[in-house]
């Protein structure tokens, strides 16, 4: 269903006649993503000339072609690499847990799909960054746990409820589209982009695929500068621990 980032105000823009100005609401969604990115880079302990490689990689792929476009689908990204930091700071900021479940809600309300790959990457940090900041001296480590767990569940609850309001108005599906109450009047989700023979080539080509699509909406998601520097990564300095290399978890996340 609609979603409450970009969807609405690209409505309420378009209906006041600014177009071009509803494309360009996407901007500071794509920086302040960008941002995201780097302080995320600053955690793994990535010094500046890293940060603008991490940077130029950013802006040669899909993503340049979504800011352009004004797509929403930069609403849910930027949601979910916030929602990633946070997870990341959780043990050292006592509003991480909470900042990081309502920046997951809102990533899903927004792009639903992320939901694939967006959950186990925060499941996967979310207990390295406990375990990590537990210590022998702090109290109660798993109930700590256990309430950040809470929190986190709270968040994304709380940040559901104006869209399931939204839902209920105007399709009258609050739940939508997690659970369809009314099948009748709902929008049409049985959609087929490609034919099958397309579709089992592209899944056939993954991991290439990523970075030289050839299809219509499929320009490649990765930029071609990733296949250039990985063969760097066997020179990068090892950590005492690769358990508490932050580096190394948001890679297996990713």
């Amino acid at each position: 269903m609609i979603g409450l980032q970009g969807e609405m105000h690209y409505a309420s823009l378009m209906v006041l006649g600014a177009n071009m100005q509803a494309r360009l609401f996407a901007w500071p969604t794509a920086i302040a993503c960008a941002s995201l990115l780097l302080s995320l880079a600053s955690l793994c302990g990535i010094g500046r000339r890293g940060q603008w490689v991490l940077l130029t990689m950013t802006f040669s792929l899909t993503f340049t072609n979504y800011i352009w476009a004004g797509k929403v689908d930069l609403f849910g990204t930027a949601m979910g690499v916030a929602a990633l930091y946070w997870t990341c700071q959780i043990g050292a900021s006592r509003s991480a847990a909470g900042l990081t479940g309502l920046f997951a809600g809102l990533a899903i309300i927004a792009t639903i799909t992320l939901t694939i790959v967006l959950v186990p990457a925060l499941a996967l940090l979310f207990v390295w960054s406990s375990y990590n900041s537990s210590t022998e001296l702090s109290p109660a480590p798993w109930k700590r746990f256990a309430w950040n767990s809470v929190l986190i569940g709270l968040c994304g609850f709380l940040v559901f409820l104006p869209h399931a309001w939204k839902n209920q108005v105007l399709f009258q599906e609050p739940l939508a589209p997690f659970v369809v109450l009314n099948s009748d009047g709902f929008i049409d989700l049985d959609q087929h982009w490609y034919s099958p023979d397309i579709t089992r080539y592209v899944v056939a080509t993954y991991p290439v695929a990523l970075v030289f699509g050839q299809y219509s909406n499929m320009g490649g998601t990765l930029s071609p500068l990733l296949l250039v520097f990985l063969p760097l990564a066997f020179f990068l300095p090892r950590p005492r621990k690769w358990s508490q290399s932050l580096l190394t978890i948001i890679t297996l996340a990713g």
